[in-house]
This record gives C-alpha cells, sequence and structure tokens, in this order.
C-alpha cells in the first residue's frame, strides 16, 4: 500500500480515501463536542506537514491529538464491510483546498507508543479467534501467536528465576513453565504484548525479539 503525501490530496476528488499517510502534528486547536443525529460527536482540527508540504486535517477521534504535537504519527484506513474506512480527503468550501479527515475507524499509531488504536482493534479479533468465533485472517492467527509466544518467553524468564533460586531440576523446571504460562493465559496476560503481525521469513530469528527493556520488577527479581 502506497504512503500517501501531502501535495498527493491536492488533486484528488472530495470523499477519497487514503490508505495511508504519515506526517507530524504541528498544531492542535481545542476540540469541539455535540451532539447529532448519531449521537454525541467530536472533532478536533490541526495543522499537519510532511516533506512535501503542509494542511489541515480533522480528527474525530476522542484523542487529544495535543499529545503529539512535534511527533510523526501514521493513519491507516481499515477494511471494512464497506471497504477501507477511516482517512479521506476533505474539500473544504470556505478555503477551496483539500484536508484529511480522521474518523474513528482509522488505525493511529504513534512514534512514541506504537498502534494504540490498531491493538484494540487487534486485541477484538484475538479474543473472537481465542473464544472459537473465528472471523479473522491468517495474519490475525499469526498476530495471536506471536503475542503468546510472548508470554512464553516470559514465562521461561520467571522459571529460570525460581529454578535457580529453589534449584530445581529439568523436569521442575518444565512443571513450572507450564504452570506460570496456563495460568497466564487464562488470565489473558498474553493480551498485554504488542499485536503486531509475524515478521518475514528473512528476519524470524531463533529466538522472538524481546529486546533489552528491563522493568522495575525484573530487575528485583533478577529475571
Amino acid at each position: 500500500m502506497k504512503v500517501a503525501k501531502i501535495s498527493d490530496i491536492e488533486n484528488l476528488a472530495d470523499g477519497s480515501v487514503i490508505g495511508e499517510m504519515s506526517f507530524q502534528v504541528t498544531k492542535a486547536y481545542p476540540p469541539k463536542t455535540g451532539e447529532g443525529k448519531f449521537g454525541p460527536w467530536r472533532v478536533q482540527n490541526c495543522v499537519i506537514k510532511d516533506s512535501t508540504g503542509e494542511c489541515k486535517a480533522s480528527f474525530w477521534l476522542p484523542d487529544d491529538m495535543a499529545q503529539f504535537i512535534g511527533q510523526t504519527i501514521t493513519v491507516k484506513s481499515q477494511g471494512g464491510a464497506k471497504g477501507l474506512q477511516g482517512v479521506s480527503v476533505s474539500f473544504n468550501k470556505h478555503g477551496g483546498v483539500n484536508e484529511i479527515k480522521v474518523t474513528d475507524k482509522a488505525a493511529l499509531l504513534d512514534s512514541a507508543t506504537g498502534a494504540f488504536r490498531q491493538a484494540e482493534t487487534a486485541n477484538k479479533v484475538n479474543a473472537a479467534l481465542a473464544s472459537g468465533q473465528g472471523g479473522g485472517t491468517v495474519a490475525d492467527a499469526k498476530r495471536l501467536i506471536f503475542q503468546r509466544a510472548q508470554l512464553y518467553v516470559e514465562c521461561v524468564k520467571a522459571a529460570s528465576w525460581i529454578a535457580k533460586t529453589v534449584e530445581a531440576g529439568d523436569m521442575d523446571f518444565q512443571a513450572i513453565v507450564s504452570t506460570l504460562f496456563i495460568s497466564s493465559d487464562k488470565a489473558n496476560l498474553w493480551n498485554v504484548f504488542p499485536a503486531t503481525a509475524a515478521k518475514p521469513a528473512a528476519e524470524v530469528a531463533d529466538e522472538i525479539p524481546m529486546g533489552d527493556d528491563v522493568d522495575e520488577f525484573s530487575k528485583e527479581a533478577g529475571w
């Protein structure tokens, strides 16, 4: 999917759906709210820019866009019953120029925390897959497996610490891992891990990359 630039929207028709865009938020105005035919609404107008130019954008989202000022974010249209929705061109009759409209149908990713809105959607799909309801894709299944794989790795780390502390044998170690994983899985702790799709085969390592981040609890526990 091509990543659109601000310069690309100049010649697009009003209502044209945009698959994906990345830009920097330079200004965010106070949000406006109200009650309409389909219930309450909230919109926040912003100024965005990329390497090709600058334009206005309206975000029909519950998120305060002011928190993203100075950051580069990516918005992606998501597939649904009516096709791709979420990011589109909106013609401003007063200014006579095209602007960007982003609704809650879009996935919003920011450079600091990643795809928090996309993760919400992925978690709903994961829950449906886990309960046997189906409705997901192969990519959704891979994401669900990847999340549980990350949980399993953390259980192995915790079990290693326990085994070292109590001098457990190999059989005990496997039992500890299984106990931790089963209980954690039942508690849906896999849901807190990044809902990222499987990487291309060329990038797959022997072990799932977990990064070097160590939280305070892990430091104290020695994992």
